[in-house]
């Protein structure tokens, strides 16, 4: 047996326990009451530039004795928060989402495979496979024009179930996934309204096999390598940086207030960061279940070269941006719709302002985020990027298990 193969049937020996969603809350996060799913195996083997090393199911059981305590590291380090090393701004709520549990000895901890194990996708087995899932060149014209590009397909509405059938298992404080520590942050309600929900998590490609295959889908992996150079100089190999789920329930889903992402970046350097964002629900304009809306042209706002300062780090005062622009870019904020399908992501620029209104209908909504940085980015503090990852030292390229390749345009190129 490969060991490719030994790897699948570790995980559906320990695969997900049943959950049952029975709290106020997770009623209103809109999901049914559903039952963990064991992980799916490919039926398929990875290329050779992607098969998995040998002894990984050791590797597995291992890592996931080695859980992080709230407010610290792996290896102890006391976590402060993101911010900058002069103070200047800390995000308390990074802090407050510090997972509280430890993992569970057995729970897989998926960041150990650098690697998509073919459990949501087919890896590509040739260069001209890889190239299929390049943008045109008016793509990426409107990308740097505009800040984003949006209604890209990525999923089918089958990958986009299967993968809510593993966001399931996160809702249940009561009874949390085994994997739960692994989290980087988790906000079963960011805001702390009942009224307002919106879940918030970071690290979930850590804890189940779909959401860690997600985060090397070619579908994403490939543009990013065409667009996060800003300087568009060259396409670069591409990293993760780290992913997010976001989750607003019908009637009751809240805000995400209008933000930069690199305004929570900048411990990173230099700006060649970009977010993927994939709709898991339709996303619709009327009735507003909360879609993802842009501010065209808002990628070249700046002040001296660094981000707009955040104005609130909860993501619940829709405006308070308003409260650091300029005359002329408040005369030029006219937000766009995404309208982004099922299945459908966007593309946008570390500067790109973007939020989303409250979700008031009937349905709900429910996304994907993946957010990727060039190789050879660097590291801007001494403290950890993420919560429970090794510190990267003050100007050290940021990479290693917690920051994998997902695509080197190398692999795109024909060999003779």
């Amino acid at each position: 047996m490969s060991h490719f193969g030994a790897s699948r049937l570790l995980v559906r020996s320990i695969g997900g326990s049943a959950v049952r969603a029975s709290s106020t809350l997770v009623r209103r996060l809109g999901l049914r009451h559903v039952r963990g799913q064991q992980q799916r195996g490919s039926s398929g083997s990875p290329p050779a530039a992607w098969t998995l090393s040998a002894g990984h199911g050791r590797e597995h059981r291992q890592f996931g004795t080695t859980s992080m305590v709230a407010g610290q590291t792996d290896a102890g380090q006391e976590f402060k928060g993101y911010g900058s090393d002069d103070g200047q701004f800390v995000n308390r709520e990074a802090v407050k989402g510090v997972p509280k549990i430890l993992s569970k000895p057995w729970a897989v901890d998926w960041s150990s495979v650098d690697k998509p194990s073919g459990a949501l996708f087919k890896p590509p087995q040739t260069a001209a496979a890889w190239q299929s899932f390049r943008l045109s060149e008016d793509e990426v014209e409107q990308y740097h024009r505009d800040g984003y590009i949006s209604n890209v397909r990525v999923l089918t509405e089958e990958q986009c179930d299967r993968l809510l059938e593993d966001y399931s298992l996160f809702l249940d404080e009561k009874k949390p996934h085994d994997g739960h520590g692994y989290f980087y942050e988790y906000h079963l309600n960011q805001g702390g309204d009942p009224d307002n929900v919106l879940l918030h998590v970071l690290g979930h490609w850590r804890i189940t096999q779909l959401f860690h295959d997600i985060v090397f889908l070619p579908n994403i992996a490939v543009p990013a390598s065409q667009l996060i150079d800003p300087d568009r100089k060259e396409e670069c190999a591409v990293r993760l940086w780290h992913d997010q789920l976001f989750g607003k329930p019908p009637k009751h889903g809240g805000v995400v207030a209008w933000h930069q992402d690199y305004s929570y970046w900048n411990r990173t350097l230099p700006m060649k960061h970009l977010t993927v964002h994939i709709a898991l629900d339709a996303q619709t304009e009327d009735p507003d279940n909360g879609c993802l809306r842009f501010i065209p042209g808002s990628h070249r706002w700046h002040r001296d070269g660094n981000p707009l300062p955040i104005t609130d780090d909860t993501f619940g005062n829709m405006e308070s941006i308003q409260t650091v622009l300029t005359q002329e870019e408040k005369d030029s904020f006219h937000p766009v719709p995404s309208r982004l399908k099922k299945g459908e992501a966007s593309f946008h620029h570390p500067l790109t302002v973007h939020g989303s209104y409250s979700n008031r209908s009937p349905f709900a909504r429910r996304a994907c985020v993946v957010n990727y940085i060039a190789d050879g980015v660097k590291s801007d503090t001494n403290d950890v990027l993420l919560s429970g990852t090794d510190p990267i030292a003050k100007g050290a390229p940021v990479k290693g298990r917690f920051f994998p390749i997902v695509f080197d345009p190398k692999w795109a190129q024909a060999t003779s």
